[in-house]
């Protein structure tokens, strides 16, 4: 479904009188394009959710979903979007359960932060994942373990995209899981992957001394790499605070 749809977040209202906002991963408010997911969310769920998925849109016509049609909706503005809704009506496929009664209940990692040593043992960030699968999301939370004071990447903040002003909301990990994933070669001056990185499995047969060091060998040339992780992450925009990872948009 992940080519057929826009990754959101729903809020629902947070009391009585409120009311439903969907928010885009790069913070936008697009709710007044999607009336009917706002309508649907109002008349079925429960004040007080966060719920993280993708928004997708089905094509009465052709019987399938239609990227096309999801990209005419995702631009059209208040005035037109009610006749789209009616023409191509909206549904929200929900993956996770991020907060409930406004309470954050997010225990698995939504990406990683991926991390080489170089040749002196400094420690370099490459990139960072897609979102995670719900599934690659448990294995992965099962293995992590919180870092000890005087991790090398505290207080050092990472962008959700190359070149983004948006920023991650991490935690740091203990870095000793290797994680396999699959990549776009083009990199930047500094050796960072430019695009997000696919997660494909976590690599328990190895350790991470055994990974190339920074620029070294096939991990620097391949499309399949090994890393290893070193943040479980959320994408949250720029400037909202760490204790309040979600905090409702107005």
């Amino acid at each position: 479904m992940e080519k057929d749809g826009h990754r959101a977040l729903v809020f629902t209202a947070s009391g009585p009188g409120g009311t439903v906002v969907v928010q885009t991963r790069r913070g936008a408010l697009v709710q007044d394009r999607w009336p009917d997911l706002v309508a649907a969310a109002e008349a079925q769920l429960p004040p007080g959710l966060l719920l993280d998925g993708e928004l997708v849109v089905w094509d009465t016509e052709a019987g399938r979903l239609s990227f096309e049609a999801l990209q005419r909706r995702a631009a059209a503005r208040a005035r037109g979007a009610l006749a789209l809704a009616v023409k191509w009506p909206a549904s929200f496929a929900a993956f996770d359960l991020l907060q409930q009664d406004g309470q954050d209940l997010l225990t698995r990692p939504q990406l990683l932060v991926l991390g080489r040593h170089d040749q002196n043992g400094r420690l370099r960030a490459v990139g960072r994942t897609v979102p995670l699968r719900p599934d690659a999301a448990r294995q992965v939370a099962e293995h992590l373990t919180a870092a000890a004071p005087g991790h090398p990447w505290e207080g050092v903040r990472f962008s959700v995209t190359w070149g983004s002003r948006d920023v991650l909301d991490t935690t740091l990990v203990h870095p000793d899981l290797v994680a396999e994933v699959s990549a776009d070669p083009a990199v930047d001056h500094g050796g960072v992957f430019r695009h997000p990185l696919r997660f494909r499995r976590l690599r328990l047969d190895v350790g991470a001394a055994d990974v190339p060091r920074f620029g070294e060998g096939q991990a620097a040339a391949g499309a399949d790499r090994r890393y290893a992780p070193h943040h479980r992450a959320r994408p949250v925009p720029l400037g909202r605070g760490p204790n309040h990872p979600f905090p409702r948009p107005t």
